[in-house]
């Protein structure tokens, strides 16, 4: 008859001969879930110098982002936009080279382009291109490009409306009207996982004409104010 210390023993051999095999299948597993983690990459553009914030990817990230402050341009049709702007690129996660594009992003060549827009002029005026974010892959890599109008001191840099956009008859069009806050521009699912990256922008409103006159008039108001009190 077995003692309970007998028994004891002879489950702690049991336990030690299959305890290492499954903690290596559980860190396995932790591993690939870590290598085909999804991201995020946002083109922040509310400042002087546009800024890429990039989370998720794994580790090491399968995302890699350069953000110069001047120098990027995306050639679309007769078009080309060139500003200040990013410039990255997105790996496919193991197991995994095909993908479906999906949000505001038209299909382009090998991989898609976004128009954002903006209308300097107030609602219902003319709709003219603010930012561009391009996905173009190959072999399995995306390179994304964002492109932020140039500073011109007199409204939107690009001089290229929607309707100009429609018409390089390539079936593109605006996507979303920039806000302020975070808004999608494309969204990566890769093929065989449940991998999904997405890639978003913050841009500046442009102040309408009204917002500017109401400014201008307080600015003047104050001024106006100190004149008096200084007399």
């Amino acid at each position: 008859m077995k003692t309970h210390a007998q028994t004891l023993c002879q489950r702690l051999a049991v336990l030690k001969r299959y305890a290492f095999p499954v903690i290596a299948a559980v860190a396995l597993t932790l591993l690939l879930s870590a290598s085909v983690r999804a991201g995020t990459v946002t083109f922040n553009d509310l400042t002087d110098n546009v800024t890429a914030t990039v989370a998720g990817f794994g580790s090491p990230s399968r995302a890699t982002f350069n953000c110069p402050s001047t120098g990027e341009s995306i050639a679309v049709g007769t078009r080309t936009f060139s500003g200040e702007g990013c410039i990255g690129t997105i790996t496919a996660p193991s197991g995994s080279s095909s993908f479906t594009l999906t949000g505001p992003c038209d299909p382009f060549l090998t991989g898609c382009v976004t128009f954002i827009w903006a209308s300097p002029g107030g609602p219902g005026t003319t709709r003219e291109i603010s930012d561009v974010v391009q996905l173009q892959q190959a072999a399995g890599v995306f390179t994304v490009t964002f492109v932020s109008d140039p500073d011109t001191g007199s409204g939107e840099g690009f001089g290229v409306t929607c309707a100009q956009v429609v018409a390089l008859g390539l079936g593109l069009d605006c996507g979303p009207q920039e806000n302020g806050s975070s808004q999608p521009a494309a969204d990566i699912t890769w093929t065989g996982t449940t991998t999904v990256d997405h890639i978003k922008f913050i841009s500046d409103p442009v102040p309408e004409p009204a917002s500017l006159a109401l400014v201008g008039g307080g600015l003047l108001a104050i001024a106006a104010f100190r004149r008096r009190r200084l007399a």
